[in-house]
């Protein structure tokens, strides 16, 4: 025990040298670097007798390998005699020995000999590789032969394992102490290769000793002989192909593979598939191709995996078929016909095939031939599909089209959406759906009535989920469909028509709304109508895709349907209390509404006929009471009432049998109300001429009536004819049907068509067509307007452009356009170049010389006359504020050619704050012309359109009255009617014939009103701004003082307003603009306050410029005298807190009118008392008065036109604008051209004309309405 311990502690102390603690470092000892190996004992056998291998192969190893081939009695007998263990281990003793090599030789000759014995074995037999039957013989006689080698191979390599080993150790290369004198250079790997070695030599030996080739080669020609056998009966498991499968094993065993079956194997492939898809392809469909070509395909790759074939074989061989079932037949299988037969099978297409033929034909890419004979397939069936339904009797089978349509993009959009495997190709198909869609869509003849049966559908769809009736659509089924219907929608060209048919179709469904709710109750709220979110949700889409102003009329329409609601409402109110102030009760019970409909809005419709007698009284007096309401409210506005589109529910009580009465409540037509009023109240019977004489209605026009009420409802009885009799003779007779019975108590008569569905349709494309040419006029006016110059061919490929949104225009009617806009002056050709086109604002016309000097009143002008007799001028020189409209002339003895000089020696063009002098030279004796193109590069835009309107102006001052020829009312106002008028001059024939305003005021009414005209006569002919409208001449007769004025044809900025909704920020700013730059003339220039700034105040000249009208209201400071009044003067709405609270007020409250002016266009409502109507004065005033304590806000209004910046540049000046403090706001004005709206805005753009208006108007507004 002492003995021990001094280990011990010696093992404690290194461990405590080593222990590891908490937070050290890695431990490191020398002693932990030592290993223990622990290596085998080492035994050395003693050495073996010379003969020891020659002895053991004679005796024992020799034997064994004999056996194994199955000599010596085999197997069996050799087990008897010594075992296989034993003869193992004397193996094992020899390569222990290192006497492998002896042993290795043995073995190889003896092997060597046996197997050339199998390999002439099966050699010796004949075989005709080209019978089925002698070849599967034959390969069975080499899979035996290959299995028994495999077999007994394998017994000899089980007893020569340590020699096995041995080989597969040394890799084949002997080590340098084996074989010092390098006799033997390679060895095989190991005895199975030794094996194959022998195998593949002895069967190769015999191709040259016999004719019929070697071994393999015999077999190889019996596969392929068995293969084509199998592929030609099309089976698809063959138990042989395991046969198969061996003999291919041992010629890749044999590595004899690719040079002696794999070539030949896949050039039979190829031939045979070459033959047979040859004849396959014109004998079966492209569906029974398709399926063919799939079973080939997996029989094929059975075989390959069946018969054991290398990978790479079944490479080539997918190439081989791809080649031979698809390339060389693609020109078959991508054309038309093999697309439609699939496509347009029936009873319907054949998705599934389309999608494997599709697929098939990217694998061999072939895509760009298919891309066209896909595109071509379904422009056939379209182009089918058009000619087979547009030859419809009514809408309902022209109907079918649309569905037809949407299955057919339907199935389209399921072969392509998961097919290609390149996104790109899918793409490129998917626009080759597109293009071909709108080529059949869009064909000569078929492109409006694809857009009229588009638009049907959409009213059956919306129609159907409205009634309400069994079997009809859900909202969910109608949204859908109105998807369907946006995807037809974007490849029609002729959006226009749609947009026509279905403002036509919608304006049906609006009007007949209240008898679809079948209800008693009044319509006041629009929101209860069933189809009112499906409306505004396909507006929507519409919108979305075209734009605002595609669906501007038709969200007017829906506008006026809820103002009409409102003002139902207001209406029914105003009437009870005007019947409780007159003591009645509750009135007749007779229920009235209107519907306020906007002319040019909504369709047009035929009028009722003159002779038809007036409404019953109770209606005829409602309809005069509603007239005056409506009236009162809208000032300015002209009613015209249409019953035609009215109706009626006419309480009918039914006497029965008895004393019982039943009510019943008829939903009729007004035609319809009056003839069972007018008529059948007085008498129950009637003959068809005495409805002809009370009512005044045609005959012609009584089956439309009639009829419903006999053959629908029932409630009239007809003496002769049935439904089938369409014509009406004057002695047939009519009567209550007292038999009449129905279980509801309210019955919707139904209501004939007003005329023929096609002749409606072609009045309607005729309208669209005039629609047409006005737009095309537009939209080449405002081309050439920004391009000033432009060729024939760019002018008309740009109008192409701009009208492909909404048709597709033709280039010869561009070209007759183009021509009329010459002939009107408003384009001109190039002298030198007959195609390009130069844009003209105005027109040059001869303009005498006493008109010019006429245009310079007021100014300085000197004549320098030459020394000639003749007294030809040669110079006129213009000075002052008139002379910059002076432009060029031209010598009228000089073939009428413009002068090439440049004639303007002055410079300046700012008129409001430096005179310009002007020189002109030579001038003519008889007078002096205009020739505006001449020198419009020079002088620019502005003065084109200046020069043309001051010229016109002077000219027209010279005239009588009598020289005025009328054109219509352009208004009324406060003090009388303003006329349009045409100069008609006839002394000369060059003078110019322009319209004019004619302000026509009574002399009886000299009084307070004449005062005022005459003070605005006045201040007029003093001012002189291109925003203020400008005053010609003031003239008078026996009864009339006459104002002849500039001709503002595009109505006013209220109007503008209603047309076009909230305007956008560029035409708010030209609003700000144009009225920033007519105060500060009015201010600065003439002292004048304006007082009476307002959307009604602003006109819009034809080509969309703001001038500020009415000076009624302005008022002019004196020089010297303070600049503030006191008067109470204005419109409610627009007034300015001080003028209110009568504090005194200058310049700034024109600037707050102003505010409240932009805050209407930009936001949508006034910003103060927008609740109350304009009479209310107090209840206004109060809310301005009061504005400093509730300022406007802009949070509630949206404002889609507006993004953020742009909005809040908005809120920031109008909020300057309407600042509460006078003082205050006079500063923000100062600088309002600093920030806002205004920031780095040019006023001269506007006086100068060389902005485009945002405002220009569509049509002249003349502000009328039809109810």
């Amino acid at each position: 025990m002492p003995d021990r311990l001094p280990p011990m502690r010696r093992y404690s102390k290194l461990a405590k040298s080593i222990a590891y603690r908490p937070g050290q470092a890695a431990v490191y000892h020398p002693m932990l670097e030592r290993k223990l190996i622990l290596k085998p004992f080492q035994v050395h056998p003693p050495e073996l007798p010379a003969d020891f291998v020659a002895d053991s192969w004679e005796k024992s190893l020799r034997g064994a390998v004999r056996a194994s081939y199955g000599c010596d009695g085999g197997v069996e007998k050799m087990q008897g005699s010594k075992s296989l263990e034993e003869r193992y281990r004397i193996v094992d003793t020899i390569c222990r020995n290192g006497r492998e090599l002896e042993l290795f030789d043995l073995l190889q000759r003896e092997l060597h000999s046996h197997i050339f014995s199998i390999v002439k074995s099966i050699s010796e037999c004949e075989v005709d590789d080209s019978d089925i039957h002698e070849a599967l013989e034959y390969l069975k006689h080499v899979q035996d032969a290959w299995k028994r080698h495999r077999r007994d191979l394998g017994l000899v390599r089980n007893i020569f394992l340590p020699l096995d080993n041995f080989l597969a150790a040394v890799g084949g290369i002997l080590p340098e102490e084996k074989d010092s004198l390098r006799t033997r250079k390679n060895l095989p790997v190991g005895l199975r290769e030794m094996g194959l070695g022998m195998l593949k030599k002895d069967m190769c030996a015999w191709d040259d000793k016999r004719s019929e080739g070697s071994v393999v080669s015999r077999a190889c020609g019996c596969l392929l002989t068995c293969v084509q056998h199998s592929r030609a009966t099309g089976t698809e498991e063959d138990p042989s192909w395991e046969l198969y499968g061996d003999v291919i094993v041992m010629i890749r065993s044999l590595d004899m593979y690719k040079d002696t079956f794999e070539r030949s194997f896949e050039q039979a492939t190829k031939e045979f598939y070459q033959e047979e898809s040859a004849s396959k392809i014109d004998t079966l469909t492209t569906e029974e191709y398709l399926d063919y070509i799939e079973g080939v395909w997996k029989k094929e790759k059975a075989l390959h995996d069946a018969c054991k074939l290398h990978p790479h074989t079944w490479q080539d061989t997918d190439r081989i078929l791809r080649d031979q079932l698809l390339v060389m037949h693609s020109a078959s299988l991508t054309s038309t016909e093999r697309l439609l037969e699939l496509l347009d099978a029936k009873p319907e297409p054949q998705i599934d095939a389309t999608k494997t033929l599709l697929r098939s034909l990217e694998m061999v890419h072939v895509t760009s031939e298919l891309k066209s004979s896909w595109s071509h397939a379904i422009r056939a069936i379209g182009e089918a599909l058009m000619k087979k339904y547009l030859a419809y009797n009514t809408l309902a089978e022209g109907v079918g089209l649309i569905k037809e349509l949407l299955t057919l993009k339907e199935n389209l959009d399921r072969i392509l959406s998961d097919t290609f495997v390149d996104p790109e190709l899918a793409v490129a198909f998917k626009i080759s759906v597109k293009e071909a869609f709108e080529a059949f869509m869009n064909g000569c003849d078929q492109v409006n009535k694809s857009a009229h049966l588009l638009a049907k559908y959409c009213d059956d769809s919306i129609g159907s989920y409205v009634r309400n009736v069994k079997n009809s659509l859900t909202a969910e089924e109608v949204e859908g469909r109105m998807d369907s219907v946006m995807t037809l929608f974007r490849f029609i060209s002729a959006k226009d028509i749609f947009e026509a048919h279905y403002k036509n179709d919608l304006a049906k469904r609006l009007l007949s709304a209240h008898t679809i709710r079948g209800t008693d109750e009044p319509l006041t709220e629009h929101s209860s109508y069933r189809g009112n979110e499906l409306e505004k949700l396909m507006l929507q889409k519409l919108r979305t895709e075209c734009g605002g102003g595609f669906t501007s009329k038709l969200e007017g329409m829906y506008k006026d349907m809820d103002l009409s609601c409102g003002l139902n409402k207001e209406f029914t109110e105003k009437r009870k209390q005007q019947q409780q102030q007159q003591g009645g009760g509750g009135g007749d019970g007779t229920e009235f509404e209107a519907m306020v409909l906007t002319s040019g809005i909504w369709p047009t419709y035929t009028q009722w006929p003159k002779n038809v007698p007036t409404l019953p009284s109770p209606i005829s007096s409602l309809q005069q009471s509603f007239t005056q309401f409506y009236v009162s409210k809208h000032s300015g506005r002209t009613l015209t009432w249409m019953p035609s589109l009215g109706g009626a529910v006419v309480r009918y009580n039914m006497r029965s049998t008895g004393s019982r009465v039943t009510v019943k409540d008829l939903v009729v037509s007004a035609a319809q109300a009056i003839v069972l009023t007018d008529v059948f109240n007085n008498d129950p019977t009637a003959t068809a001429a005495r409805i002809t004489e009370v009512t005044g209605l045609p005959v012609e026009e009584l089956r439309r009536i009639l009829f419903p009420m006999v053959y629908r409802v029932r409630v009239l009885r007809r003496s002769t004819g049935g439904p089938e009799d369409k014509q009406i003779g004057a002695c047939e007779e009519y009567s209550l049907n007292k038999e009449f019975q129905d279980k509801k108590r309210r019955i919707v008569v139904p209501q004939m068509a007003i005329r023929d569905e096609k002749a409606e349709v072609r009045a309607t494309e005729s309208r669209v067509n005039e629609d047409r040419q006005f737009l095309l006029d537009a939209v080449l006016v405002r081309i050439m307007k920004s391009k000033k110059t432009l060729s024939h061919n760019s002018l008309v490929a740009e109008t192409l452009k701009e009208c492909s949104a909404t048709f597709t225009a033709e280039i010869g009617e561009v070209k007759k356009r183009i021509e009329s806009l010459i002939e009107r002056e408003y384009l001109e050709r190039d002298v030198s170049n007959p195609s390009t086109y130069h844009y003209l604002a105005g027109f040059a016309k001869y303009i005498p010389e006493r008109t010019l000097l006429k245009v310079a009143r007021g100014d300085i002008m000197r004549r320098v006359v030459s020394d000639d007799p003749t007294g030809c001028i040669l110079e006129l020189e213009v000075e002052g504020p008139s002379a910059w409209f002076l432009v060029a002339l031209r010598d009228s003895f000089n073939n009428s050619k413009p002068l090439r000089s440049k004639l303007i020696t002055g410079v300046g063009l700012g008129p409001f704050t430096q005179s310009l002098t002007v020189r002109l030279q030579p001038a003519a004796t008889i007078g002096y012309s205009i020739n505006l193109p001449a020198l419009r590069n020079e002088l620019g835009e502005a003065l084109y359109f200046l020069v043309v309107s001051r010229v016109v102006l002077c000219k027209a001052a010279t005239l009588p009255v009598t020289c005025l020829m009328p054109m219509g009312l352009l208004g009324k106002g406060t003090f009388g009617a303003v006329k349009r008028v045409k100069v008609a001059h006839s002394e000369d024939s060059g003078d110019m014939a322009v319209d004019m305003a004619l302000k026509c005021v009574k002399k009886s009414n000299r009084s307070r009103s004449l005062k005022i005209l005459e003070r605005e006569r006045d201040l007029l002919k003093k001012v002189d701004h291109p925003c203020i409208v400008r005053q010609a001449a003031t003239l008078q007769d026996e009864k009339y003082v006459y104002f002849l004025l500039e001709c503002c044809a595009g109505g006013d900025l209220h109007t503008c307003m209603r047309r076009i909704g909230l305007l956008s920020f560029e035409a708010g700013k030209f609003v700000a603009g144009s009225v920033h730059s007519a105060l500060q003339h009015l201010h600065r220039a003439h002292r004048i306050v304006f007082r009476d700034l307002k959307p009604e105040n602003l006109l819009l000249d034809s080509r969309g410029y703001l001038k500020l009208a009415d000076f009624g209201s302005a008022k002019k400071f004196t020089r010297g005298a303070p600049k503030r009044t006191f008067s109470l003067v204005g419109s409610a709405h627009y007034m300015a807190p001080e003028v209110i609270l009568g504090s005194g007020y200058s310049y700034e409250y024109d600037y707050w009118s102003l505010g409240v002016v932009l805050f209407e266009c930009l936001f949508g409502p006034k910003p103060f008392g927008e609740d109350f109507h304009d009479s209310e004065h107090l209840q206004i005033f109060h809310t301005i008065a009061t504005a400093d304590r509730e300022p406007p806000s802009f949070r509630p209004f949206r404002t889609p036109q507006l993004n953020e910046e742009e909005r809040a540049l908005c809120e920031k000046t109008v909020s300057a604008l309407l600042c509460y403090d006078p003082a205050e706001r006079a500063s923000n004005i100062r600088r309002i051209s600093e920030f806002g709206m205004l920031a780095g805005y040019d006023p001269s753009l506007i006086w100068r004309r060389s902005a485009v208006s945002p405002l220009i108007p569509t049509t002249p507004s003349d502000g009328d309405h039809d109810v």
